[in-house]
């Protein structure tokens, strides 16, 4: 069934007709993605004997309860700004970091000026990330590296090969993914969330 359904899930099946080998390996997996807010990584992976083509992947979150919320996942690419994560991220970092030093000092030489430094260290990690942000180059590198992330899947995943997609999911207490697919038969299957796959007849 899954792995841990709060943050991560692996739908799996048990053999179904002729085709059960090469469809039981097509796995679909989500978890939440630990930096910025409301990002999940949804990653189609084909273990299976053959590559998997017509590849679709239905992208929802659902609430605490487990009902499908209204507003759909949307890609990542388009929602976010990887430079503003990536500084926020530096101010926590050197937060962290400033103030493990100043408690550090605080505790060797009491509470006040160290050595002429005030032992808030971590109230000055904001500024340091701005002047990490701010280094030539880095607002170019970072826009690069958004142009690069992928905000759709393959129609085909070859055997042994995987795709993977960062998605802006709102509000979810958690991201589920429902593939439909044909195996190396051209037959076309189904998965939902937690199901084992079924056929999809022509004209469905």
């Amino acid at each position: 069934m899954g792995r841990d359904n709060n943050t991560y899930y692996s739908v799996g099946a048990t053999e179904t007709g002729n085709s059960g080998g090469r469809i039981r390996a097509v796995t679909a997996s989500t978890k939440p993605i630990p930096i910025g807010k409301d990002l999940w990584s949804v990653t189609v992976d084909n273990a299976s004997s053959g590559p998997i083509t017509d590849l679709t992947v239905d992208v929802y979150g659902v609430d605490a309860k487990g009902n499908r919320l209204p507003d759909r996942c949307r890609p990542a690419k388009g929602e976010i700004s990887l430079e503003q994560i990536i500084k926020e991220g530096l101010t926590g970092a050197f937060g962290g970091m400033l103030d493990a030093i100043g408690d550090q000092a605080q505790s060797m030489y009491g509470s006040g000026l160290v050595m002429g430094v005030p032992s808030n260290l971590g109230s000055y990690g904001g500024a340091l990330a701005g002047y990490a942000g701010s280094a030539p180059g880095f607002s170019a590198f970072m826009r690069n590296l958004q142009q690069q992330m992928v905000e759709s899947y393959p129609s085909v995943i070859r055997r042994d090969q995987s795709a993977e997609v960062a998605y802006s999911a709102p509000g979810a207490a958690e991201v589920r993914a429902d593939i439909q697919f044909a195996d190396d038969m051209g037959d076309v299957w189904r998965r939902r969330h937690g199901e084992q796959p079924e056929p999809v007849m022509e004209g469905e």
